[in-house]
């Protein structure tokens, strides 16, 4: 028999945009999926008929990762609910077993010598040291924050795409919750003293979340992201808390580096449907994105 799926109340948005310009944000209030990837058991559709009860007492379900075996298409409308899947991705997660070297040894042998040469640069230009910095406690939250955060209007994340570290204060309670909890890792990786990395996980029982991480595009020559990664890894091992660091869905050079497993995951989203939903149906929207999507995926790859 398959594990019940465990949920969260939950508030999230949807941005419709444009050109890159966000024209409407909508908020709902619903439930989130909580269960990881490695104890999901369901397939989608059997997700699915769990979720269409749950609509009839909340307006949305949001599903952050769900193993699929091939791409979900964006939008799916029928008479019980409305499904938005904003992508289909690799999700990439360490599950560990054994000491740092052990897990070290289970990377592909390419990815062991690549993490080693970035290492070896690395320490050719800090004059040999790695420092970095772990922050958990509610008196180290608002600290961490604010290095990170100085940090992460830096990086190409924040300047181009307009994402990074929230700057809002809801992000800021929710820090201080996980540092309340006992569930926040902050860390930080310095070079002579300056911050020039960051990686933000919560903790979820066994599993630490990879959450947000950036770093200074000045130091990229030095792949402060590798080193700070292989560190925060070593760090979590010492620890000995949590068996799963999950890197989440989309691709990065990282996530390929040090995951020891990926699954192919769709992130969607499930809403109660109502008459302009049916009238989107009904005006023949449904069949046009169908079209559009199968038009999509027959383009070649360049």
């Amino acid at each position: 028999m398959s594990p019940a799926l465990e949920w969260v109340p939950a508030r999230r948005s949807l941005m419709f945009t444009f050109g890159g310009y966000c024209f409407r944000e909508v908020w709902f209030e619903g439930l989130e999926l909580l269960t990881h990837i490695t104890q999901i058991k369901t397939s989608l559709d059997e997700t699915t008929a769990a979720i269409v009860p749950l609509l009839q007492r909340h307006e949305a379900i949001f599903v952050p990762s769900h193993p699929v075996n091939t791409t979900v298409p964006p939008l799916k409308l029928t008479r019980q609910f409305v499904r938005y899947t904003l992508e289909t991705a690799n999700h990439y997660y360490i599950e560990f077993d054994g000491s740092f070297d052990q897990y070290l040894r289970r990377l592909p042998r390419s990815h062991r010598h690549e993490i080693q040469r970035k290492l070896r640069r690395y320490l050719d230009g800090s004059g040999g040291t790695i420092e970095l910095q772990r922050y958990s406690t509610p008196g180290e939250a608002a600290h961490f924050y604010e290095l990170a955060r100085a940090l992460s209007v830096k990086t190409y994340q924040h300047r181009l795409l307009g994402l990074g570290l929230p700057d809002t204060a809801t992000f800021r309670a929710e820090l201080r919750e996980h540092a309340e909890r006992g569930t926040l890792r902050g860390y930080l990786l310095f070079d002579r003293g300056e911050p020039i990395a960051f990686g933000y996980c919560a903790g979820l029982g066994q599993c630490l979340r990879f959450v947000f991480t950036g770093y200074d595009p000045a130091f990229a020559a030095r792949s402060p992201g590798v080193v700070l990664v292989h560190e925060m890894v070593r760090s979590v091992v010492d620890e000995g808390r949590f068996t799963i660091v999950d890197f989440g869905t989309g691709e990065a050079q990282y996530k390929r580096l040090f995951a020891t497993a990926f699954r192919l995951c769709a992130t969607t989203s499930f809403f109660r449907p109502t008459p302009a939903h049916a009238a989107i149906n009904w005006l023949g929207v449904k069949d046009w994105l169908k079209r559009l999507s199968r038009a999509r995926a027959s383009r070649p790859v360049r």
